[in-house]
């Protein structure tokens, strides 16, 4: 798989491979110069990109989460009939409007354009907050497939700013927050290794 180790994405397909005990080679890139051969195999020049044995190219975060918990048979466990609309609900408001704020947040030169795009952050991080109101995690007492796909861009957002973020009072986002920082998997798949 080619990979970035702070890429959100790439987190995200990291997580999905380490929880479905699935080995894989990583192959870290360098923003700048990036390999030819996985332009080649995919063009669009981002990753992550998961090339599978028969050479069958994966090269979408959610597709290769949706993979590895599939090919495993543990997408129930990650992804329950139950709770599937809902988990795509927030990752899809996580990937386009949160994701458009948050990168505005980040790079925004105008301090009243970036001050706006943090309270629009803020009105997802508030929605996911109530959810942890009922559980540990976001829709549940252990941690499923929307955690782990949203985390890493929560992760972002608040390391933009980690005071300014913990002046929000947002306790229950922190608790989550930190219980997948410290976790096991998270640690495994942010050790700088070229095998996982």
């Amino acid at each position: 798989m080619y990979s970035y180790r702070r890429c959100p994405y790439a987190m995200r397909a990291r997580l999905s491979l380490y929880l479905a005990r699935i080995e894989f080679f990583i192959y870290e890139i360098s923003l700048k110069n990036k390999p030819e051969h996985m332009l080649a195999v995919s063009p669009k020049g981002t990753v992550p990109v998961l090339i599978l044995g028969d050479n069958q190219i994966i090269d979408e975060s959610l597709d290769i989460m949706i993979w590895a918990f599939s090919h495993q048979g543990i997408m129930d466990k990650y992804l329950p009939q139950d709770k599937k609309q809902i988990s795509l609900s927030l990752i899809n408001s996580n990937d386009t409007s949160f994701k458009k704020n948050l990168d505005s947040y980040k790079y925004a030169y105008d301090d009243n354009k970036r001050e706006n795009a943090f309270k629009k952050c803020l009105d997802y991080v508030s929605e996911l907050d109530l959810l942890l109101e009922k559980n540990e995690y976001l829709l549940d007492d252990c941690p499923l497939m929307v955690d782990y796909a949203i985390f890493p861009f929560i992760r972002q957002f608040i390391n933009v700013d980690v005071l300014k973020f913990e002046d929000e009072g947002f306790k229950k986002i922190n608790q989550w927050f930190n219980r997948i920082l410290s976790s096991n998997e998270f640690e495994h798949i942010m050790m700088k290794s070229k095998i996982s």
